[in-house]
């Protein structure tokens, strides 16, 4: 990608110019052969020119969009509204921008390193997840906007495969239920008794910094109350990547309920996969997930993945915290989106080559 100005490509636009750190422009491919899915008489794309600026700091994105500046911040490189303050701000001051709410997957999750004390006990990883109240993050800090019915590593809209909540087992519902006594009792079984002090083990959690704080802050409440002390460890997306594909964590920021392809989410629960956040090495996960792959069928691709994700709940890999929108949000000007995040396999900018400005609206209002 240092050589960006020898890329070619037959897509609907062209990278044209690079500043690192600063912006990323496309300009249109007159040459394009593709037409507009809902307006068949119409030649995409639309836009002249799209330009990516890199901005940070979510209060200079905030500024941006008030004045007008840009016309658009969405789910893409972490760009996106995940804070519901800032949200109901923007809709305090500027009640003109459509925001939408945008669900791909949950970044609530927790993943733990399952190969190491305390994680290699499920009676622990258990305990994690009934100490937290559910109900309460979600009334407290997502507003009633999060979606908390526990689901594992596939989002539960893939009703032919995933085995709905109601349907769990009994045993296993119930840890999902808020019940800090309980919690503690299965440490006390498992080993892990309040010291001298209180507590009953000291670990650390690596965070994502494009993630709230104060969300993982609120976890670590909880867990205080039952004995157990979380330090934060808050760090930037490159070294959080390499240290999640070098299993260098405890607990980590990870992902579940995900939307995509299924064996994309149940076959990162593997060892080969830096997408691992819980340094998961189980042989027969790993032969099924192979298995899945090698399907012929449909129907028997998906009761494969209906089984790994099962599987994986009730394993407890990982911990359940709510499925929260983020927030996209665009200028009244800008015409035809409609909250997509993609159109194809990591094709964001095919959204953009689809919509277009209303010029005589921006005018009118002054921008």
């Amino acid at each position: 990608m240092t050589e960006w100005r020898s890329l070619v490509g037959t897509g609907p636009i062209m990278l044209t110019d690079w500043v690192e750190g600063s912006s990323v422009t496309w300009d249109k491919n007159p040459d394009y052969w593709g037409y507009d899915e809902k307006y068949p008489e119409n030649r995409l794309p639309y836009i002249d020119q799209l330009r990516v600026l890199f901005m940070p700091e979510v209060a200079t994105r905030l500024a941006a969009l008030r004045t007008g500046r840009i016309d658009f911040i969405g789910p893409y490189q972490g760009s996106a509204l995940s804070s519901l303050d800032q949200v109901e701000s923007l809709e305090r001051t500027n009640p003109e921008l459509v925001i939408h709410p945008i669900t791909s997957r949950s970044d609530n999750a927790i993943g733990m390193n399952v190969q190491s004390p305390p994680f290699d006990e499920i009676r622990v990883r258990k305990a994690l997840q009934m100490a937290i109240n559910l109900e309460e993050i979600n009334r407290a800090f997502y507003g009633g906007r999060s979606d908390m019915t526990p689901q594992g590593s596939l989002n539960r809209s893939f009703s032919e495969i995933v085995t709905q909540f109601e349907d769990w087992p009994v045993d296993v519902k119930k840890v999902f239920d808020y019940d800090p006594e309980g919690a503690e009792e299965l440490l006390d079984e498992a080993g892990y008794p309040r010291g001298a002090d209180g507590i009953r083990f000291k670990t650390e959690l690596l965070w994502l910094d494009l993630r709230p704080l104060s969300y993982a802050e609120l976890l670590v409440s909880y867990w205080k109350r039952i004995g157990v002390e979380v330090e934060i460890d808050v760090t930037e997306i490159a070294s959080f990547g390499a240290r999640r594909g070098e299993r260098d964590f405890e607990m980590i920021a990870a992902e579940a309920a995900i939307k995509f392809d299924p064996i994309v989410a149940t076959g990162r629960l593997t060892p080969s996969q830096g997408w691992n956040s819980s340094n998961v090495n189980d042989p027969w996960y790993t032969a099924t997930v192979e298995a899945a792959r090698a399907a012929t069928t449909i129907e028997e691709y998906n009761r494969i993945n209906a089984e790994l994700d099962q599987y994986g709940i009730e394993e407890f890999w990982l911990i359940w915290g709510g499925m929260a929108p983020t927030y996209a949000v665009a200028q009244p000007w800008l015409i035809g989106y409609n909250g997509e995040l993609e159109l194809g396999w990591s094709q964001a900018n095919s959204v953009f080559t689809r919509l277009w400005i209303d010029s005589e609206l921006k005018e009118a209002m002054g921008r």
